[in-house]
């Protein structure tokens, strides 16, 4: 990935994103990617906001038209958080990933 006016600075995260991690909070896989907007603001340009906006809406066409609802809500807990491992738990018993 190159980012404008960041001449050196490595932003290739393909490897961090499908990397097996070490962590005993993981279930096995990684149904979801989380974007921090305040992350998406600083990091990104403005060509590169647009771009994942658009991407965004493509993959919300593509729900709606197959039926589902555009774009879904979720509840998000960072996996340092100390009550993690809890709320891991408390979903699994609900059965949390159907």
């Amino acid at each position: 990935m190159i980012v404008p006016g960041d001449a050196g600075y490595d932003t290739d995260l393909s490897d961090d994103l499908t990397a097996e991690r070490d962590d005993s909070f993981e279930r096995d896989y990684h149904k979801f990617l989380v974007l921090k907007k305040a992350d998406i603001e600083k990091y990104l340009s403005d060509s590169l906001k647009a771009l994942l906006y658009d991407i965004c809406d493509v993959i919300a066409y593509g729900r709606n038209r197959d039926g589902r609802p555009a774009i879904n809500h979720y509840v998000v807990v960072n996996t340092d958080e100390l009550y993690a491992e809890d709320v891991w738990k408390l979903i699994e018993r609900h059965g949390g990933d159907k």
